[in-house]
């Protein structure tokens, strides 16, 4: 997987790292979009998390029905710091999903 990932196109399109946007992407901010969306939306984040309750307050509020989990005891990748909770919690959601007709 990671000889697949591009620094090169990292840097052109964001910049060198996370806190120096200088890439094309300086400056994209689609927020006023979010109320397009009409899909289950769940926003998941880790207690702590680059993602803050702000940013994540404005995706939820953003997209009609969407709602955010926090897993407290992670950081920007609960995928990985906690695997079986975030996994259970995707899991209920797909299933919620499965099972409305939202389309």
């Amino acid at each position: 997987m990671r000889a697949s990932r591009s620094p090169a196109v990292y840097n052109v399109m964001w910049g060198p790292n996370e806190w120096t946007v200088t890439g094309a992407l300086e400056g994209w901010d689609v927020r006023t979009r979010l109320r397009e969306l009409h899909v289950p939306t769940l926003v998941v984040r880790g207690g702590h998390d680059l993602s803050t309750p702000l940013v994540s307050r404005t995706l939820v509020e953003g997209i009609a029905g969407a709602r955010e989990v926090v897993l407290q005891d992670s950081s920007h990748m609960p995928v990985l710091e906690e695997t079986e909770r975030y996994l259970a919690v995707v899991r209920g959601f797909l299933h919620e999903t499965e099972d409305s007709a939202w389309f």
